[in-house]
């Protein structure tokens, strides 16, 4: 399971029925149940295979994220105050967790585009 939060900020171009949007701002990601989550091993001398519980392992995912997101889009206005838009966001997170050895794992950073179609009243 994962919880969201964004705090953006959009603009929407005025006038016309096709009006164009932006937005940027910034992203906060927290992961849960990560203690469910195991790791296949094999060993390459025996070549036998043994399942690891990796909860605190730097390989997985860090618990919590922040980072920045953007996104484009376009709304179609229906009247004065409904339209229908759709749009595409881009957000890119990263953990602040220390690691003793190497920095930051590459699996501590998140990459998520979302594409969203909707209706606004």
């Amino acid at each position: 399971m994962v919880l969201t939060g964004k705090s953006d900020v959009k603009y929407i171009y005025p006038k016309g029925k096709i009006r164009p949007t932006a937005e940027a701002g910034f992203s906060y990601f927290r992961l849960f149940n990560r203690s469910n989550l195991l790791h296949f091993e094999e060993d390459a001398y025996n070549e036998d295979t043994r399942i690891v519980d990796i909860k605190d392992s730097p390989d997985i995912p860090a618990p919590t994220l922040t980072g920045f997101n953007c996104g484009i889009g376009v709304d179609y206005r229906l009247n004065n105050n409904q339209s229908v838009f759709c749009s595409f966001s881009y957000d890119n997170a990263k953990t602040n967790r220390n690691f003793p050895i190497g920095g930051l794992n590459p699996n501590h950073y998140l990459k998520v585009g979302q594409f969203k179609i909707g209706y606004t009243f």
